[in-house]
């Protein structure tokens, strides 16, 4: 090898050790040196934007020297990399992230318009003081409706509580208005104003109290609560129970049908006040259609009415308004154009007097024509037209063949089998009482085959056929005459009618033929209150003439015996006042073969089955209401003119 040669190598070896070592001068202080991590220089102008190795520089650089992560410098708008720089930019300078400055109105920072409520406290926009004092919500304030804080305990803070009427109320409290003078009852306790212990030691009701009168609760089971009870005299009495005065002297309206003590009917005939009764004006309807119902129609005096119809309208409303027993145009009153009925007249067959001593009185009287006839006592007829049995022969006037003779007298017996006063079939009866006999001229008294007790037929003559003659009630067989004054043949009352064909016999048990100086069996009303009118009211089986109260049997004592709300009358297991069992049927009601609400219509020919499963009482339509529209009698069902409950007229 040549010595030129190896130099060469020498040098070149040496030129490789030094370029490496000059790649790596990590402490210098020089221009352009890209490898300088942690440098402090004041660069010449020549350092450009890419000295990306200033990683923590502090200098006073270009705006796109974008090395400076950290720097403090006062850059120009575009300085994009000072990321928590403190200075005074422009408003465009975006990269200020945590930035305090003044800036001009187009900054971001401005929050009192937006819309939203930036510091959390409820309040938005002009609503926060915060923004009456500066361009952006600062948080909480001081007053009780802006600090954070339920201050009143209602568990509502600040703008949630319907108290704060602003961030600067200072009070989440209610405003208190003073109500114990206005009539209100404030609180729903039913106690208002003074009569509320509330307004006793305050201004203020405040809800219920502690006593039994106050409490809220029904403390004796009564289903009347505090002020709705009777038994409470104050909202201060610690005891609901009920005053044990008698119902019809304790000034409460015990049943609830609107009449108080003398004014409700029940206490004319009993000592407590049982619910609703009858007539018009305590029957639970509205009956003359103003939408005010019994105590509450002004048109009612008492619950003894039985009219709620206007005075004006009492000569066209089908009821005998003044008691005197004419109704409507047959009452004189009606006749002098003033549209009213008004009381008693002063003919004898209006006055309300008995004036010819046979205990009937004006209209009741068979002998008054109408109201303006002057004279109750009968009118002397021939002996073949007083309807009297006049030679005893069982026959009576046209019945008779003594009348067919023309001498217009019965003589007495004839000669025929029928007419001679002998038992000729030895059945142990005689003549016009004996089921073989059709007439007086019959000349055979032998016996008709069949069931006496259910051919239609009044086999003995008593006057009573099958099930209304007490003969079928404990027999198979009509046997003739009873013992009762309404079917022992005679004209007991003298009259002028026996038995059934006397009006004052309410069935062949009625023990009396006179109707007596009171009698209410036949007004259509539940005098006595226990829930049975007239005839279908044992008391009027007596003979008295009267309902008198309740009776013993489990469907007129007025007791609740099977326990289902429901008592006698208004009970369904009660098939009549004589009905010894309460229990209900197990049957439906539309479908046990019941008038289970005594309205006269059973089953699917009562309406309330066409609407329900349950007969339910009276209806609105004549055939249905309960009442003898046409005068004749008969009611609802039993009127022959009425063809089912629906029927709108018992005249047609």
């Amino acid at each position: 090898m040549s010595w030129s040669r190896a130099w060469s190598w020498v040098a070149i070896g040496i030129a490789a050790v030094l370029a490496a070592g000059c790649g790596d001068d990590t402490g210098s202080t020089d221009v352009g040196d890209a490898g300088d991590a942690e440098r402090v220089d004041g660069d010449t102008p020549a350092d450009t934007p890419t000295d990306a190795g200033d990683a923590e520089e502090v200098d006073a650089d270009t705006p796109t020297d974008a090395g400076d992560a950290e720097g403090v410098d006062a850059d120009t708008p575009t300085d994009a990399g000072d990321a928590e720089e403190v200075d005074a930019d422009t408003p465009t300078d975006a990269g200020d992230a945590e930035e305090v400055e003044g800036d001009t109105p187009g900054d971001v920072a401005d929050t009192c318009g937006d819309g939203s409520d930036n510091d959390g406290d409820g309040w938005t926009d002009a609503e926060d003081p915060d923004c009456a004092a500066g361009v952006s919500e600062a948080g909480y304030g001081t007053t009780e409706c802006n600090d954070g804080e339920d201050n009143d305990g209602d568990l509502t803070i600040d703008s949630g509580d319907p108290e704060c009427t602003g961030a600067d109320d200072d009070s989440e409290a209610p405003v208190l208005t003073l109500n114990c003078d206005n009539g209100l009852d404030d609180d729903g306790d039913g106690w208002t104003d003074a009569d509320d212990p509330d307004c006793m030691d305050g201004f203020l009701e405040a809800g219920t109290g502690r006593t039994a009168c106050n409490n809220g609760r029904d403390d004796d089971a009564d289903t009347r609560i505090d002020a709705a009870d009777p038994g409470c005299a104050s909202a201060l009495d610690i005891d609901e129970r009920d005053a044990m005065l008698p119902g019809c002297s304790n000034g409460l309206d015990d049943d609830r049908d609107g009449w108080t003590d003398a004014e409700d009917p029940d206490c004319s005939a009993g000592r407590e006040e049982r619910g609703f009764g009858f007539t018009q004006c305590n029957d639970n309807r509205d009956n003359d259609g103003d939408r005010a119902v019994d105590a509450a129609d002004p048109d009612c005096a008492d619950g003894f009415d039985n009219s709620e119809a206007p005075d004006a309208f009492s000569c066209w409303n089908r009821v005998d308004d003044d008691g005197d027993g004419w109704t409507d145009r047959a009452d004189p009153d009606c006749a002098t154009g003033t549209g009213t009925e008004s009381g008693f007249g002063t003919t004898q067959c209006n006055d309300g007097r008995d004036n010819d001593g046979d205990w009937q009185i004006d209209a009741r009287d068979p002998d008054c024509d109408n109201a303006r006839d002057d004279s109750e006592s009968p009118v002397a007829v021939p002996g073949c037209e007083n309807g009297l049995d006049d030679d005893g022969d069982g026959w009576i006037d046209r019945a008779d063949p003594d009348c067919a003779t023309g001498t217009g007298t019965e003589t007495g017996f004839g000669t025929t089998q029928c007419n001679d006063g002998l038992d000729n079939d030895r059945d142990f009866f005689v003549d016009s009482v004996d089921p073989g006999c059709t007439d007086a001229l019959d000349n055979d008294e032998t016996d008709p085959t069949g069931p006496a007790c259910s051919n239609g037929a009044d086999d003995d003559r008593d006057g009573w056929t099958d099930a209304e003659d007490p003969d079928c009630m404990w027999g198979d067989a009509e046997r003739g005459y009873g013992w009762t004054q309404c079917n022992n043949g005679l004209d007991d009352d003298r009259d002028g009618a026996t038995d059934r064909a006397d009006p004052d016999c309410t069935d062949a048990l009625d023990r009396s033929e006179t109707g007596g100086t009171v009698t209410n069996c036949t007004d259509r009303l539940d005098n006595d209150g226990d829930g049975w009118t007239d005839a279908a009211d044992p008391d009027c089986a007596t003979g008295v003439g009267r309902e008198m109260g309740y009776g013993w049997t489990a469907c007129n004592n007025g007791i609740d015996d099977d326990r289902d709300t429901r008592v006698d009358a208004a009970d369904p297991g009660c098939t009549d006042a004589l009905d010894i069992d309460e229990t209900d049927s197990t049957t439906a009601g539309c479908s046990n073969g019941v008038d289970d609400d005594h309205d006269g219509w059973t089953d699917i020919a009562d309406p309330d089955c066409r609407f329900g499963m349950t007969e339910v009482g009276y209806g609105t339509t004549q055939c249905n209401d309960g009442r003898d529209n046409d005068g004749d009698g008969t009611v609802d069902a039993a009127d022959a003119q009425c063809r089912n409950a629906l029927d709108t007229s018992e005249r047609i």
